[in-house]
């Protein structure tokens, strides 16, 4: 279960320059660890090589303050990048078996922002940027993909959040099945849905199955 974390500029028609350096010009934050899990319980995002230093997503971000400082102003900036595709970790299973999906907490809108922002700097989706946050999702009544199958394997996570499948989607989040089952990406049109997508998962709860993968090594 991964988001692959692998950035750089490539090249921007029309070359937008800003006057300072981008702070996503340092590369930080970027990791490479596919076994990993974090705060949120999904897979830890994968660190671009050490040959790229950059965010192909740089010039677009520069671009997107100068526009909104500028109010009216429109700019179309053409983007060649050597991200990997996210469309090739889509599964061939249809989302609407999906029943619910989790998210480890505690979850904030900061959070889903940052872990949107993650995912716009490992992939891009058919081409284009593309905004999403991991989760989790129940097709099935037993095992991995089950209701005690995710909360099992969130148990590190003491608080879940949980939203109807059906309820993302009607709010107008697409549910993509990516990676390996049950994982799913939840797109997110613009940053500021990130509230709105809080409002759906709504308040933590607790995690039924808190601690219950330590208490089994210990029994061991």
């Amino acid at each position: 279960m991964s988001e692959s974390e692998d950035l750089r500029v490539a090249g921007v028609a029309g070359r937008a320059q800003p006057s300072k350096p981008c702070q996503e010009q340092s590369g930080e934050g970027c990791e490479r660890d596919h076994g990993r899990v974090d705060g949120s319980g999904l897979a830890d995002v994968a660190k671009p090589p050490e040959t790229r230093g950059g965010c192909v997503l740089l010039a677009v971000r520069c671009v997107r303050l100068l526009s909104s400082s500028l109010g009216s102003l429109v700019v179309t900036v053409g983007v060649v990048s050597d991200l990997p595709d996210l469309r090739d970790h889509v599964r061939e299973e249809s989302v609407g078996d999906a029943r619910v999906v989790v998210r480890g907490g505690p979850d904030t809108v900061a959070k889903i922002r940052a872990h949107a922002e993650r995912l716009e700097r490992a992939y891009v989706l058919d081409g284009e940027p593309v905004l999403g946050v991991s989760a989790f999702a129940v097709f099935d009544d037993v095992g991995p993909a089950s209701m005690s199958g995710v909360f099992g394997r969130l148990s590190t996570y003491r608080t879940v959040h949980v939203a109807p499948a059906s309820a993302l989607v009607d709010g107008g989040f697409e549910l993509l099945e990516t990676f390996q089952r049950p994982h799913v990406t939840v797109l997110i049109r613009s940053l500021d849905d990130a509230d709105r997508l809080l409002d759906l998962f709504g308040p933590g709860q607790d995690n039924p199955w808190y601690g219950e993968m330590t208490r089994r090594s210990i029994r061991r």
